[in-house]
């Protein structure tokens, strides 16, 4: 399975890279392992002061994934441990471009056949034409003898019973029984199924102690660059 990893950054044009590059991997969606890092800055330009200080606050483990591709701007792609892309936002036909040059294919097409030529009509050879021989028909006899009549009583017939034809009764009442069958087929009543609950879902409230941007020491917001006064009321609406 090939592997896409996309850093981008809360931005219009970083949803829009992402939402390109879901459409056009979507037929191979069972061959590829898409991951997005979403980097909590709003604008690319602020990538660099984000390693400073995420590498400050938290020491190289927090840049240890960027630092392994030496990812130094965003937008960045990485396919399967290689750096693809870093710095700008490519168009459509670009990414298609980018995604087929590293052997990934989108579309399977299949070649075209050309059509078969037209085979040229042979021309006919023309039949050697065979003596004909023109029919005379036999010469009848001037005197032919016909047979000799049949007398009616010969011609007649024995006398047979009328054929009836009424079906009895017994093979009359089958057919009724097998109609009413076909006409009235038997509906099996199925009970519908007993209501599910649904589990209910309780609200957590967000605070700084879960942000991983908080200093408890310093409490301090590594994001925004400012002291939070009261952790349990966060400052940011991220």
């Amino acid at each position: 399975m090939r592997t896409i990893q996309l850093f981008i950054c809360r931005d219009n044009r970083s949803k829009q890279l992402l939402d390109d590059l879901r459409e056009l991997t979507k037929p191979l969606k069972d061959k590829i392992d898409l991951k997005v890092h979403l980097i909590h800055i709003n604008k690319p330009e602020d990538f660099p002061s984000f390693l400073e200080t995420m590498e400050e606050l938290f020491g190289g483990i927090s840049t240890l994934t960027f630092r392994k591709y030496g990812i130094k701007n965003v937008p960045a792609i990485v396919i399967d441990d290689r750096k693809v892309l870093e710095g700008r936002y490519p168009s459509r036909q670009e990414l298609y471009e980018i995604l087929v040059d590293e052997g990934i294919t989108l579309e399977e097409r299949k070649p075209i056949q050309p059509p078969k030529p037209i085979e040229e009509l042979k021309p006919v050879e023309e039949l050697p034409v065979s003596r004909v021989e023109r029919y005379v028909p036999p010469e009848l006899p001037s005197e032919i003898e016909l047979p000799a009549p049949v007398e009616e009583s010969e011609l007649r017939l024995e006398e047979q019973p009328p054929i009836s034809l009424e079906k009895p009764v017994e093979i009359v009442e089958e057919e009724k029984l097998e109609k009413e069958k076909i006409l009235k087929p038997e509906v099996e009543v199925v009970p519908p199924p007993p209501p599910v609950s649904k589990p209910e879902t309780k609200k957590t409230k967000r605070t700084c102690s879960t942000c991983i941007f908080y200093n408890e020491e310093t409490k301090r917001c590594a994001m925004l660059g400012r002291i939070v006064e009261d952790p349990s009321n966060p400052p940011c609406t991220w």
